[in-house]
Protein backbone atom coordinates (compact mmCIF):
# COMPACT_ATOMS: atom_id res chain seq x y z
CA UNK A 1 0.00 0.00 0.00
CA UNK A 2 1.31 3.61 -0.83
CA UNK A 3 1.63 6.33 1.97
CA UNK A 4 -0.53 8.11 2.97
CA UNK A 5 -0.20 11.92 3.06
CA UNK A 6 -2.38 14.19 5.52
CA UNK A 7 -3.89 16.92 3.29
CA UNK A 8 -3.24 19.20 6.00
CA UNK A 9 0.96 18.94 6.70
CA UNK A 10 0.79 18.64 2.83
CA UNK A 11 -0.42 22.35 2.89
CA UNK A 12 0.83 23.96 5.21
CA UNK A 13 4.57 22.70 4.31
CA UNK A 14 6.73 25.33 2.88
CA UNK A 15 7.83 24.51 -0.71
CA UNK A 16 11.32 24.16 -0.90
CA UNK A 17 13.42 25.48 -3.56
CA UNK A 18 15.55 23.65 -5.57
CA UNK A 19 18.72 25.66 -4.93
CA UNK A 20 18.21 25.74 -1.28
CA UNK A 21 19.17 21.97 -0.60
CA UNK A 22 22.94 23.07 -2.63
CA UNK A 23 26.21 24.27 -1.11
CA UNK A 24 26.91 27.63 -2.38
CA UNK A 25 30.09 26.30 -4.56
CA UNK A 26 26.94 24.75 -6.99
CA UNK A 27 25.07 28.02 -6.70
CA UNK A 28 25.10 30.73 -9.98
CA UNK A 29 26.79 34.23 -9.00
CA UNK A 30 23.06 35.38 -9.52
CA UNK A 31 21.67 33.12 -6.93
CA UNK A 32 25.08 33.75 -4.35
CA UNK A 33 23.80 37.37 -4.73
CA UNK A 34 20.04 36.95 -4.02
CA UNK A 35 21.06 35.18 -0.91
CA UNK A 36 23.45 37.66 0.37
CA UNK A 37 20.44 40.55 -0.31
CA UNK A 38 18.58 38.59 1.74
CA UNK A 39 20.47 39.37 4.74
CA UNK A 40 20.01 43.22 4.28
CA UNK A 41 21.95 46.15 4.13
CA UNK A 42 24.49 43.67 5.97
CA UNK A 43 24.37 41.53 2.51
CA UNK A 44 24.42 44.87 0.48
CA UNK A 45 27.92 45.37 2.28
CA UNK A 46 29.13 42.07 2.03
CA UNK A 47 28.73 42.20 -2.00
CA UNK A 48 30.64 45.72 -2.50
CA UNK A 49 33.82 44.73 -4.21
CA UNK A 50 32.59 41.16 -4.96
CA UNK A 51 33.10 39.99 -9.03
CA UNK A 52 33.96 36.37 -8.96
CA UNK A 53 31.78 33.23 -8.00
CA UNK A 54 34.64 32.40 -5.67
CA UNK A 55 34.65 35.93 -3.70
CA UNK A 56 30.50 35.65 -3.43
CA UNK A 57 30.88 31.84 -2.32
CA UNK A 58 33.31 32.84 0.21
CA UNK A 59 30.99 36.10 1.27
CA UNK A 60 27.90 34.14 1.51
CA UNK A 61 30.14 30.89 3.71
CA UNK A 62 31.12 34.06 6.03
CA UNK A 63 27.49 35.37 6.53
CA UNK A 64 26.16 31.88 7.35
CA UNK A 65 28.98 31.75 10.02
CA UNK A 66 28.26 35.19 11.54
CA UNK A 67 24.18 35.17 11.09
CA UNK A 68 23.26 31.76 10.47
CA UNK A 69 21.30 30.82 7.45
CA UNK A 70 19.96 33.59 4.97
CA UNK A 71 16.32 34.87 5.97
CA UNK A 72 13.88 33.24 3.23
CA UNK A 73 12.77 36.30 1.21
CA UNK A 74 9.51 37.70 1.06
CA UNK A 75 7.70 37.37 -2.31
CA UNK A 76 7.87 40.50 -4.40
CA UNK A 77 4.60 42.74 -4.22
CA UNK A 78 3.42 43.08 -7.95
CA UNK A 79 1.41 45.78 -9.07
CA UNK A 80 -1.62 44.56 -10.37
CA UNK A 81 -2.93 47.36 -12.53
CA UNK A 82 -6.11 49.04 -12.15
CA UNK A 83 -9.22 47.02 -14.13
CA UNK A 84 -9.88 50.17 -16.03
CA UNK A 85 -13.76 49.93 -17.71
CA UNK A 86 -13.84 50.16 -21.60
CA UNK A 87 -15.72 53.21 -22.20
CA UNK A 88 -18.84 52.79 -24.21
CA UNK A 89 -18.98 54.37 -27.36
CA UNK A 90 -20.77 56.97 -28.09
CA UNK A 91 -23.86 56.88 -30.69
CA UNK A 92 -25.16 59.52 -31.90
CA UNK A 93 -28.54 60.14 -34.06
CA UNK A 94 -28.08 62.06 -36.85
CA UNK A 95 -29.99 65.43 -35.16
CA UNK A 96 -26.98 64.78 -33.02
CA UNK A 97 -24.53 64.42 -35.04
CA UNK A 98 -25.52 67.13 -37.35
CA UNK A 99 -25.73 69.65 -34.15
CA UNK A 100 -22.44 68.64 -33.26
CA UNK A 101 -21.02 69.30 -37.01
CA UNK A 102 -22.64 72.66 -36.81
CA UNK A 103 -20.99 73.57 -33.35
CA UNK A 104 -18.00 72.63 -34.45
CA UNK A 105 -18.18 74.43 -38.07
CA UNK A 106 -18.93 77.63 -35.60
CA UNK A 107 -15.75 77.20 -33.75
CA UNK A 108 -13.69 76.51 -37.30
CA UNK A 109 -15.62 79.95 -38.26
CA UNK A 110 -14.35 81.56 -35.27
CA UNK A 111 -10.80 80.41 -35.47
CA UNK A 112 -10.53 81.60 -38.73
CA UNK A 113 -12.57 85.21 -38.18
CA UNK A 114 -9.54 85.98 -35.51
CA UNK A 115 -7.10 84.77 -37.53
CA UNK A 116 -8.42 87.21 -40.54
CA UNK A 117 -8.81 89.55 -37.78
CA UNK A 118 -5.25 89.48 -36.84
CA UNK A 119 -3.92 89.33 -40.58
CA UNK A 120 -5.91 92.27 -41.35
CA UNK A 121 -4.69 94.54 -38.44
CA UNK A 122 -1.04 93.86 -39.30
CA UNK A 123 -1.42 94.61 -42.99
CA UNK A 124 -2.95 97.87 -41.65
CA UNK A 125 -0.29 98.67 -39.49
CA UNK A 126 2.36 97.98 -41.80
CA UNK A 127 0.47 99.70 -44.63
CA UNK A 128 0.42 102.68 -42.05
CA UNK A 129 4.33 102.76 -41.22
CA UNK A 130 4.73 103.06 -45.22
CA UNK A 131 2.29 105.68 -45.54
CA UNK A 132 4.25 107.36 -43.00
CA UNK A 133 7.41 106.80 -44.70
CA UNK A 134 6.30 108.02 -47.75
CA UNK A 135 4.98 111.56 -46.30
CA UNK A 136 8.60 111.55 -44.06
CA UNK A 137 10.59 111.16 -47.69
CA UNK A 138 8.30 113.63 -49.09
CA UNK A 139 8.53 116.49 -46.66
CA UNK A 140 12.61 115.96 -47.37
CA UNK A 141 12.43 115.68 -51.24
CA UNK A 142 13.34 112.14 -51.79
CA UNK A 143 10.38 110.23 -53.69
CA UNK A 144 10.17 106.73 -52.54
CA UNK A 145 9.81 103.63 -55.10
CA UNK A 146 8.19 100.60 -54.34
CA UNK A 147 10.32 97.10 -55.24
CA UNK A 148 9.80 95.96 -58.09
CA UNK A 149 7.95 92.48 -57.95
CA UNK A 150 10.41 89.56 -58.63
CA UNK A 151 10.16 88.56 -62.56
CA UNK A 152 9.43 84.94 -62.27
CA UNK A 153 10.80 82.29 -65.37
CA UNK A 154 7.13 82.95 -66.88
CA UNK A 155 6.96 86.51 -67.04
CA UNK A 156 10.69 86.44 -68.57
CA UNK A 157 9.29 84.13 -71.03
CA UNK A 158 6.21 86.57 -71.87
CA UNK A 159 8.34 89.52 -72.15
CA UNK A 160 10.84 87.65 -74.88
CA UNK A 161 8.96 84.87 -76.24
CA UNK A 162 12.14 83.53 -78.20
CA UNK A 163 14.98 84.46 -75.45
CA UNK A 164 14.82 82.20 -72.84
CA UNK A 165 14.52 78.89 -74.97
CA UNK A 166 17.70 80.32 -76.67
CA UNK A 167 19.33 81.31 -73.42
CA UNK A 168 18.59 77.84 -71.80
CA UNK A 169 20.00 76.00 -74.77
CA UNK A 170 23.23 77.92 -74.58
CA UNK A 171 23.29 77.66 -71.13
CA UNK A 172 23.21 73.76 -72.05
CA UNK A 173 26.17 74.25 -74.62
CA UNK A 174 28.24 75.94 -71.88
CA UNK A 175 28.03 72.50 -69.77
CA UNK A 176 25.05 73.73 -67.69
CA UNK A 177 22.32 71.87 -66.58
Amino acid sequence: PAPVVEPVAAATARPVAPTEDRPPSELSAGELRRRLRAYGAYGEEKLLGLAEKHEFVAALAEAIAERGPPPHPQPRAVAVPEQVAKPKPVVLSEAEAATQMQELQAQFDEANMQAAAAAGAAAAEAAASIAEAEEAAKVEGVEVLAAPPKAGKAAVQAAAPGAAPAAAAAGRARGGR
